[in-house]
């Protein structure tokens, strides 16, 4: 998304404050790290393990997205908050290394899309069957986090039509096709 005016200002203010501390420090190690662009670690957090990523597709199992993203919604402060105010200790379970154990309920929805006419980079491929010019994505949006027979949410997508917690599930440089479709429907509803 755009930045809005006063993210412009903030983000070129510290820029500038970076750039300026790092002329006058230019040997200090500690500096230029805070002032990065790149911050790996954090980064890789974000990630769901096992990926599987070739030439023409990326994607992940189902559950693995599922559960990290359930991970990453409980690493949000005021979730952790929710829970703390919400439970009673002795309603959850005891795993054998003495953790407590509470069973979530992460609701939710899945759907394709395709797309057609975008820029070609004219990416080589291995294969001269393969393509950039189609792409097509099986997406996941998570509408609700909450704590398994309690009806209040621990969060909630307040826009669920937008792209803001969209997930992708797979993406390929493919056509989108009824017989595409099929297939990957099926490959979904068999992970649920």
């Amino acid at each position: 998304r755009p930045l809005l005016p006063y993210e412009k200002i903030s983000s070129r203010s510290q820029r500038r404050v970076g750039l300026n501390l790092a002329k006058h420090n230019s040997n200090s190690k500690l500096l230029r790290g805070l002032f990065s662009s790149s911050k790996k670690e954090p980064k890789k957090e974000c990630y769901p393990a096992n990926s599987n990523i070739n030439e023409t597709t990326a994607g992940q199992p189902l559950q693995v997205l599922l559960d990290h993203t359930a991970k990453r919604l409980l690493e949000i402060d005021c979730v952790k908050e929710s829970i703390n105010g919400l439970i009673d200790p002795n309603e959850c379970d005891q795993t054998m290394n003495g953790d407590l154990s509470l069973s979530l309920v992460l609701k939710g929805k899945w759907g394709f899309d395709g797309a057609t006419g975008q820029r070609i980079y004219k990416q080589n491929f291995s294969s001269n069957d393969s393509s950039d010019k189609c792409l097509f994505s099986v997406m996941f949006v998570t509408l609700d986090l909450r704590i398994s027979g309690k009806p209040t949410s621990l969060w909630k997508n307040a826009t669920p039509s937008s792209t803001r917690f969209c997930r992708p599930i797979k993406i390929k440089f493919n056509k989108e096709t009824a017989e595409l479709i099929r297939t990957e429907r099926d490959n979904i509803e068999s992970q649920i």
